[in-house]
C-alpha cells in the first residue's frame, strides 16, 4: 500500500513537472478552467470585483434592462450618487435617497429608499417606478471603462448607467439654438397639455409660446459662455384659457425673468435664479 502511494505521488509530480513544462512553451491544456457563459442563458458569469472607490461618484441611467432611456422621456434623466454608504439621486420625477452595502467582490444592496412625493407626467411616472423596482432587485455590479452594470440575482442586466462627466460651465448660443420645450417650472412638472417652449434663434431675443399666449423678449447673449444669462421684459398676446394653464404660464414667464445661470446637463437645459433651479427643459 506505501508503494502503491508512493507511485502515485510519483506520477502526480512527474504530471505537474509536465504541465508546467508546457504552460511555459505556449500550451494551455492544463491551466484551470475559465468561466464560460451560462448553456441556458448565455450570459457570462460576473467574476469582476468592485471597490468602494470605483462605485461613488454620480451616476446617470443609459438603459433599463433592454430599453435605451433618453433624457425626454423624464423630467430629469434618473441618476444616482454614491457616498461612502450613502446614495442619494433622482428617479424620473422625485428626489431618492437611502443607504447601500458593497461586499466583496462585487455584491451590492440597497436598503430602502425614500422619496419625495411629486407627481408628474404619467409616462415620468411610470419610468420612476420601474427604475425603483430595479434598485431593490440589484444583488451585483460592475464598472467597465465609464459604465456601471447592475444585475439581479440571477445575472442578468436590469440597469446600465454612465458616469456623471463635469459639464462645462456655461453655454454658447449655437449649442442652444433651436427650440426648447419645459420639463418642470419652479419644481413641478410642467403639464403635458400646451407644454410651455422657448425658442433661441437671435443673440438679442428669445420667443416662444407659454402654454396660452405667444412672448418674446431680450436676451443678454454676451455672458452665455460663463454660465450667466438675463432674459426680458416680455411681451406676449393677450389670449385667456383654463386657470391652471393661466397660472403656469405666468410662473414660466416669471422664472424666465428670474434666471441668472444657465448650463446644460444630460443633454437638458437648466435655468436657476443661482441657488434654486427654476426651469428645466428638453430640446424638441
Amino acid at each position: 500500500m506505501i508503494r502503491m502511494l508512493q507511485v502515485a505521488s510519483i506520477g502526480k509530480l512527474a504530471k505537474t513537472a509536465l504541465c508546467a513544462a508546457l504552460v511555459l512553451a505556449g500550451f494551455s491544456g492544463c491551466s484551470s478552467p475559465r468561466a464560460t457563459p451560462d448553456a441556458t442563458t448565455g450570459r457570462q458569469p460576473m467574476v469582476n470585483t468592485l471597490s468602494k472607490a470605483q462605485l461613488e461618484g454620480t451616476w446617470h441611467l443609459t438603459h433599463l434592462a433592454s430599453e435605451t432611456i433618453d433624457a425626454s422621456q423624464a423630467m430629469q434623466r434618473p441618476f444616482l450618487r454614491f457616498d461612502n454608504g450613502r446614495v442619494a439621486g433622482k428617479g424620473a420625477v422625485n428626489n431618492l435617497s437611502g443607504s447601500y452595502t458593497l461586499k466583496k467582490p462585487n455584491q451590492l444592496r440597497f436598503g430602502p429608499l425614500v422619496s419625495t412625493m411629486m407627481a408628474g407626467h404619467p409616462d415620468a411616472m411610470d419610468l420612476e417606478q420601474r427604475f425603483i423596482t430595479a434598485i431593490e432587485e440589484v444583488r451585483t455590479a460592475g464598472v467597465l471603462d465609464q459604465y456601471l452594470t447592475l444585475r439581479d440575482q440571477d445575472g442578468k442586466e436590469i440597469l446600465r448607467m454612465a458616469r456623471d462627466v463635469e459639464e462645462p460651465k456655461g453655454v454658447s448660443l449655437e449649442q442652444i439654438r433651436g427650440e426648447w420645450v419645459a420639463v418642470t417650472i419652479q419644481g413641478v412638472a410642467a403639464s403635458p397639455d400646451r407644454t410651455p417652449t422657448l425658442l433661441f434663434d437671435d443673440a438679442e431675443q428669445v420667443a416662444g409660446h407659454s402654454g396660452v399666449n405667444r412672448f418674446s423678449g431680450n436676451l443678454d447673449s454676451k455672458s452665455l459662455a460663463s454660465g450667466a444669462v438675463r432674459m426680458g421684459p416680455f411681451g406676449a398676446t393677450r389670449m385667456a384659457g383654463p386657470p391652471e394653464l393661466m397660472r403656469q404660464e405666468q410662473q414660466f414667464l416669471e422664472a424666465l425673468e428670474q434666471a441668472r445661470t444657465i448650463k446644460m446637463t444630460a443633454g437638458q437645459l437648466i435655468l436657476s435664479n443661482g441657488q434654486t433651479t427654476l426651469l428645466t427643459l428638453r430640446r424638441r
